[in-house]
């Protein structure tokens, strides 16, 4: 028995000496990332819960770093006043159990942005790893954010540069996750709850949502909408380009393909586009609000063999469309004196003998127009209500009787898309003294949706971030943009959820069935950001509502954004 014994005993002695180092499993590091503390005139709430997301998706390794769920992290914030330094960042990591804490703050000077944070072990007597940088606007945020994520991982996880699988090529119409368009190939695995394209308010993505976009088109857009203009029944995305020519596209399995183009006067201007099948032969037109000069010049184009050729010239109406879920889609008309951008009424139109002529007056709240408005029975009392965006770009609520219910403290729907007129001035005595110039900015359209189909409204609003045209109102060049869903409570509208962020300018966006399945998608058109030297482009995007309709039925919001 001794002699069996001892070199049994020897062999495990080996086997044990011989193992590798690291082979026992070691245990899971869990970081908490604190909320970066916003000092900015405006709202960066949206961007505060970017960069936690962000962070967290590329911190996270499975098996091996485990980032504490956000809402955990807020709730062990509760009732703690003042911003979150290192020791407040350490006291409240420790309760959570964490291993290191991550902390910061965002300070925006004009046009200038300055980050500041700090990655701090717990347990482990490592040096934290930090970072502090001054960037040229909003834009260049999450690209330095992605640097302080992949230096945290060399640095203290040991993931270096080789364990981070390259991006592969993008074709010219690929999905893709909303924040790798804004920042590029994320550091590390993502997790499959950070992908989807919409956020809830709770920041509870939904994996199956889905983003596509486009190729970047080689200018600025002014305008979109998606229609069937040839009565095939699939639909074409029409836009309009600051270039003077209204362009044709089809989505095809995942390609934005040019079908035709078409492109008027020297002097036009082109304003707004929509589609909709006004002489009822099966086809929706293309109605074009044009100015040449201060005069309205616009034009109604029909599909006819493989082009486009004019229905309607010379027409002396701005155009729009008013859409709500479960009504038929209608045409507005608004017209314009050689003074004032928009004499009042809003008229619904009809097609008759060639000629667009006024079929009814729509009423309005004061202020509202032609482009800024939606209405729609909101609150359930069987009665339309108006939801508009004002000339300071606030959101109003108002309900039938004119009475106003709800006004948005945010900005939104925001672009650089301006109108812009003399309005005589008059002295007390009521005689003209002089002309002032009135401007106005025609905003990204407000739409009134049923996603989920429980017979209650939602509104869809989008931001266009800028604090250049907060400070300096002609000057405009927007940092990103998103969608928001919002939802009357009968006390105000809050938000249910939220696209990721798209870097530049969101011009319009529709629902449409782009792939056949029978459930319209969200097609989105984004002026992309303007960079010096450079000529502006313009892009696409495709999502899929499956996440958004998954968000839109939760009945409360907690972590509601604060509007300013």
């Amino acid at each position: 028995m001794k002699y069996i014994r001892k070199p049994l005993f020897l062999f495990l002695t080996i086997s044990i000496l011989l193992a590798p180092a690291g082979s026992a499993a070691e245990p899971v590091k869990k970081v908490a990332i604190f909320p970066f503390q916003m000092n900015a005139p405006e709202d960066l709430n949206y961007l505060r819960e970017g960069i936690m997301d962000m962070l967290a998706s590329r911190l996270a390794w499975e098996g091996k770093v485990e980032v504490i769920e956000k809402q955990a992290v807020k709730n062990a914030l509760a009732g703690h006043q003042g911003p979150i330094n290192e020791s407040a960042a350490r006291e409240v990591g420790s309760k959570l159990g964490a291993d290191y804490v991550l902390f910061g703050s965002l300070t925006v000077f004009g046009e200038s942005v300055s980050i500041d944070a700090k990655m701090v072990g717990l347990k482990e007597d490592n040096p934290p790893v930090t970072v502090y940088a001054q960037t040229k606007g909003l834009s260049e945020v999450i690209p330095r954010i992605n640097e302080f994520a992949q230096d945290i991982n060399n640095k203290i996880f040991g993931r270096g540069t080789a364990a981070v699988a390259s991006a592969p090529a993008q074709p010219r119409f690929s999905k893709a996750h909303p924040e790798t368009i804004m920042s590029g190939p994320a550091v590390g695995p993502i997790k499959s709850e950070d992908t989807g394209s919409f956020v809830s308010l709770q920041s509870k993505a939904s994996s199956d949502s889905d983003l596509f976009r486009s190729q970047r088109l080689k200018f600025p857009v002014n305008g979109m909408d998606v229609g069937d203009i040839d009565g095939d029944g699939r639909p074409e995305i029409v836009v309009l380009s600051t270039f003077k020519e209204v362009l044709v596209y089809q989505w095809d399995q995942g390609r934005l393909n040019k079908r035709t183009s078409f492109r008027g006067s020297t002097r036009d201007r082109l304003v707004w586009v929509c589609l909709l099948d006004a002489n009822h032969d099966g086809k929706d037109e293309i109605y074009v609000s044009n100015l040449r000069g201060q005069r309205l010049s616009s034009y109604v184009l029909e599909w006819k063999g493989e082009e486009l050729q004019e229905l309607a010239s010379e027409v002396e109406w701005y155009f729009n469309s008013l859409k709500v879920a479960g009504r038929d889609l209608i045409l507005l008309g608004q017209k314009k004196s050689t003074q004032d951008i928009f004499t009042a009424g809003v008229y619904r139109l009809q097609f008759a003998d060639g000629t667009y002529e006024p079929l009814e007056g729509i009423g309005l709240p004061h202020r509202a127009n032609v482009y800024n408005f939606t209405q729609g029975d909101i609150d359930g009392d069987g009665k339309d209500e108006t939801v508009f965006i004002g000339a300071e770009e606030r959101l109003y609520l108002y309900d039938d009787d004119g009475s106003r219910l709800w006004q948005s403290r945010e900005y939104y729907g925001a672009t650089d898309n301006i109108l812009e007129g003399k309005a005589p001035v008059t002295s007390g005595s009521g005689a003209t003294v002089e002309d002032e110039v009135e401007t106005f900015y025609i905003p990204s359209p407000i739409l009134l949706v049923d996603l989920n189909q429980d017979k209650q409204l939602e509104i869809l609003a989008n931001r266009n971030i800028s604090l250049s045209s907060r400070m300096i109102s002609r000057v405009r060049n927007f940092s990103d943009g998103d969608i928001e869903s919002l939802i009357w409570t009968g006390g105000e509208l809050l938000p249910q959820w939220k696209t990721r962020p798209l870097r530049g300018m969101v011009v319009s966006y529709r629902l449409a069935d782009m792939d056949g399945d029978g459930q319209d998608e969200l097609v989105a058109a984004v002026v992309l950001e303007k960079q010096t030297f450079q000529k502006t482009k313009s892009m696409i995007y495709v999502y899929e509502l499956d996440g958004a309709r998954a968000l839109s039925g939760q009945t409360t919001a907690p972590g509601i954004i604060e509007s300013n």
